[in-house]
Formats: C-alpha cells, sequence, structure tokens
C-alpha cells in the first residue's frame, strides 16, 4: 500500500466550541465555521471537508472563495497501457458515501476523512488534518493510501478574491 502525505501551511457537536482564541460551530445546516480571534475564519463544507471561504478578520474580506470544483484535494491517474487519464478528490466524497469530520478539542484539529468505497474503481482513501492555531495561520495535512500508481497529487487550487489584503 502506497503512502503519501502532503504538508501545507497557508494563511462536535451542536454548539459552537471555544478555546485559546480558537472558535469551531457546526450549527449551520451547511458550513463548519473554523476561526482564531483575530486573523481568519474558514468556512469548509460539511457535505465534503471542501473550503468554501477564507476570510481575513482584521478587514472583514473573504481572502479565498474556496476550493476550486469543491475538491480539497486530487490524485491524478495515467492507465499506462492507454495513456488515459483519471482524477479522484475529495469532491468525489460526501456523507455517507465515503465522506465524514471529527473536531479534537483537546488540540484543535478537525479531521477529514475520505474512505473508498469496494466498488470504488481507484481505491484512494485519504485523511486531512487541519490545525487551527491562534496565529495568523492554520495547518492542512494530507495523507493518501492507495493501492494505484498516482501520475500526480495536487492540493487544488484556491479561488482568491480581487481584494486580498491579508494582515498578520
Amino acid at each position: 500500500m502506497l503512502r503519501i502525505a502532503l504538508a501545507l501551511t497557508v494563511l462536535c457537536w451542536v454548539a459552537p466550541v471555544h478555546g485559546q482564541g480558537i472558535d469551531f460551530d457546526e450549527t449551520d445546516p451547511d458550513l463548519i465555521l473554523l476561526s482564531n480571534e483575530s486573523f481568519y475564519e474558514l468556512g469548509i463544507r460539511k457535505s465534503n471537508g471542501s473550503l468554501d471561504f477564507i476570510t481575513d478578520k482584521s478587514t472583514g474580506q473573504k481572502v479565498s472563495l474556496g476550493s476550486r470544483g469543491q475538491c480539497l484535494w486530487v490524485a491524478d491517474f495515467t492507465d499506462p497501457a492507454t495513456g488515459s487519464t483519471d482524477f479522484v478528490g475529495g469532491c468525489h466524497f460526501s456523507v455517507g458515501d465515503g465522506f465524514s469530520y471529527r473536531w479534537s478539542q483537546d488540540d484543535y484539529t478537525l479531521t477529514l476523512s475520505y474512505a473508498a468505497g469496494p466498488a470504488t474503481k481507484e481505491q484512494v482513501s485519504a485523511q486531512v488534518v487541519l490545525a487551527a492555531t491562534p496565529e495568523p495561520w492554520f495547518d492542512l495535512r494530507l495523507e493518501l493510501q492507495n493501492e494505484t500508481m498516482i501520475s500526480s497529487l495536487r492540493a487544488t487550487r484556491y479561488h482568491r478574491s480581487r481584494k486580498r489584503r491579508c494582515q498578520t
């Protein structure tokens, strides 16, 4: 089984959770809101874990309009015999169909889990851990497990808003 880990650094229940300036709120029916006291607020889709937006709290401006195509991550595959390509990404999973999430108040992490079903062509499972900090950044770590040769791996591009000012 091939394991790939990718680390990126970028700028649980019903009631919101607060601690060390980190707020976790899943009361919205569609979004998880994760923020720190002074710097950022993330909107994360409950349906598949993709980013809906990133807001700079010092200006109130959205600095990202979210994951392109609602895909937080993508793994590309090329069939060596035919040269044809295909991909699997976070957008191919949903709640009840391999996607789940879990918040840990102990270490301020949101774990997004993507489990491949038995009928899935490319047997790719993934786990993304988002670690919130009281600083002007948060960390994302992606770990993929698969039984197939991956030709490329990418964290999807985020749509940036035209107003990109971000205070640190």
